[in-house]
């Protein structure tokens, strides 16, 4: 058990470079970049940590492989990977992530491609703010009602 204002330090099952990071039901989900000796790679990749039993695992590859995407969890039930960059494009895609299906579905692409800025989610709806298109820092933001995806 942590004290209060008190680090401790874990390693992940992998060797990646997390970017992402989220609780939802109770277990902290996470989206990775791996590094190689020639670059980087950018990755669908997913992983959850079990903190009942201290484990990470990965799980079911998003659709599109991202970095400089953001998370967002809805309801303590579901998770959104919201925009980033494939390695050669900015993505304009949203995907949901169903903890107990163990499934990511692509659901409608914003209007703006974004990667590297902020979101949350409020009264259901999820806002994205700044970030990078392909050649400028967007100054914009975008809203998302997240009620029609739930039905």
């Amino acid at each position: 058990m942590l004290q209060p204002q008190q680090w401790r330090q874990r390693c992940i099952s992998s060797a990646v470079l997390t970017f992402c990071l989220l609780s939802v039901c109770s277990h902290l989900f996470s989206l990775s970049l791996m590094y190689g000796l020639i670059g980087s790679e950018v990755l669908s990749n997913a992983e959850v940590y079990d903190p009942s039993v201290n484990e990470w695992t990965l799980i079911t590859q998003m659709n599109r492989p991202r970095s400089g995407v953001q998370l967002v969890g809805f309801d303590d039930q579901y998770l959104f990977a919201i925009g980033g960059n494939d390695g050669g494009t900015r993505q304009t895609s949203l995907e949901k992530y169903d903890p107990k299906t163990r499934s990511w579905t692509l659901v409608t692409d914003m209007s703006t491609p974004r990667s590297n800025f902020a979101s949350v989610v409020l009264e259901n709806q999820i806002y994205v703010i700044g970030g990078f298109n392909v050649c400028l820092v967007l100054t914009s933001y975008s809203v998302f009602i997240i009620e029609c995806l739930i039905l």
